[in-house]
């Protein structure tokens, strides 16, 4: 959240401008967004209730949202075990909402980070299209499809690898070749072969443009993701929306 000086207003700035903890400027600054932004106004209000409801006892209050945010904590936890610990003064933020019945929740959990954005697509596979072609039901191929689709993406590497050796151009072989590389943590070599299914006629080109993003942003290469990314949002192609906050969290 933030305003036109570029300042981001986070839980624990509010928190301390209630407090009494902030210096003039910044209590202005603080007091300007809070009248002109009805989120932060919902998080203040609900700090104010948490408050009153526990009579400033900060034990209870953290005793209060570790129950709450239990289980939201341990499904973000399985997705990302990093970046579970930068997300909880968020999601202390999203139980503070919900006392003062806000729509802050709302808009927490459509403000991921980058890293948990990541996390997430890649821990949920991109589904493979069955195709067994005539006779063809023991070709390297249609084997390495399958172990593509059990989830053994080392296997499939190797025999995508073989079926490309008899078959260079396969366009369906070197797609989902980037995706396997991609899903077995080598971005590197995932981006080699996504990078030829980004090009134009293409039949999977919107959908490697994504994965290409994620292989890029897996090997710190930010300003090619954002750069893709960019293309996505112009043309509103597959993931536009995943794409939106993706390009708004490397912007924070």
């Amino acid at each position: 959240m933030k305003n036109g000086t570029g300042r981001k207003f986070s839980y624990e700035l509010i928190k301390d401008y209630l407090d009494g903890f902030l210096d003039e400027k910044t209590s202005a600054e603080v007091r300007e967004y809070l009248a002109n932004n009805d989120v932060g106004a919902d998080i203040a209000r609900g700090i104010l209730l948490l408050e009153e409801k526990f009579k400033k006892d900060d034990e209870a209050i953290d005793g209060y949202l570790d129950n709450l945010l239990g289980k939201q904590q341990q499904l973000l936890t399985n997705n990302n075990r990093e970046s579970v610990k930068r997300r909880t003064p968020l999601l202390v933020a999203a139980a503070v909402s919900l006392l003062a019945l806000s729509t802050f929740a709302l808009w927490l959990f459509d403000q991921p980070t980058s890293e948990e954005i990541v996390a997430r697509e890649l821990s949920q596979p991109y589904a493979a299209v069955t195709i067994v072609r005539a006779g063809g039901e023991d070709s390297n191929f249609e084997k390495a499809m399958l172990q593509y689709s059990a989830g053994d993406y080392a296997e499939s590497i190797q025999l995508f690898e073989q079926a490309l050796a008899a078959e260079e151009n396969s366009t369906t072989a070197k797609f989902y070749m980037g995706l396997s590389f991609l899903y077995n943590n080598q971005p590197k070599q995932s981006a080699t072969y996504l990078r030829h299914s980004v090009e134009p006629h293409n039949r999977f080109q919107e959908q490697a443009r994504w994965f290409l993003t994620l292989a890029y942003l897996q090997s710190d290469q930010t300003h090619e993701a954002q750069q893709i990314l960019k293309e996505i949002l112009e043309q509103q192609t597959y993931k536009h929306e995943q794409a939106r906050k993706l390009a708004a969290a490397l912007e924070d």
